[in-house]
């Protein structure tokens, strides 16, 4: 898979991670808040609970009493299941939340991996790319002889005699030499600058090319 698509991939994730746990934070919200108002209204129907207990120790026959007394204790039992049950929710909520926060993280962590393998990636392909270019030189074998019998000058093999009159060894003579070293200087120079001119076409060619091919992949 191209790091373009696994770097579509991995955003995908983070933004409906976000998203996920926006919602989940803002259920959790709702969910405390109603169970703070129960223990809340808990709270104060047991105090109230407490001062219809009292009452009933001067009357505990109060008819009103006992029958507030019966609504209280019923008001107060379904509270407690109520609180019950929020707090079951909001447990399991939590450890949503949690695994929701959990999977953000990673996927925000395989995003800045993704990013060090993009540079990590740019910088061995130079190398590589460095290494590929360098196996393919090629080494120029081109003397002035080669270039004189390239353009079908006459070069002699002449004799060398040395100190004892001996002639065992031969020498490269380009006939007519300063003229003709002198045309040919002027091919070699022209050769450089067709060399160079072709050379910069090339590399104008590859750069456009490995650009595209970065920007493909993703690495660009």
């Amino acid at each position: 898979m191209k790091l373009k698509q696994l770097f579509t991939k991995v955003n995908k994730t983070i933004t409906a991670g976000e998203e996920t746990l926006q919602v989940q934070r803002q259920e959790l919200s709702h969910l405390q808040s109603q169970l703070q108002d129960k223990q809340t209204k808990l709270s104060q129907v047991s105090n109230a609970l407490n001062v219809i207990s009292a009452s009933l120790v001067i009357d505990e026959n109060d008819k009103q009493a006992l029958a507030q007394k019966g609504k209280a204790e019923n008001t107060i039992e379904s509270l407690k299941v109520d609180i019950v049950t929020l707090e079951g929710e909001i447990n399991e909520l939590n450890s949503k939340v949690s695994d929701s926060e959990k999977a953000v993280k990673e996927a925000k962590g395989e995003s800045f991996k993704q990013e060090v393998v993009k540079k990590r990636a740019l910088i061995q392909l130079k190398k590589q790319l460095a290494y590929d270019i360098n196996s393919l030189y090629a080494v120029e074998n081109s003397d002035w002889f080669s270039w004189a019998e390239g353009y079908g000058y006459e070069v002699r093999n002449e004799q060398i005699v040395n100190f004892t009159g001996a002639t065992n060894s031969y020498s490269k003579k380009i006939v007519n030499e300063n003229e003709v070293i002198s045309h040919l200087q002027q091919m070699n120079d022209e050769a450089t600058e067709l060399a160079e001119e072709k050379a910069q076409e090339l590399a104008d060619k590859i750069k456009d090319f490995t650009a595209q091919l970065l920007k493909d992949e993703g690495l660009l």
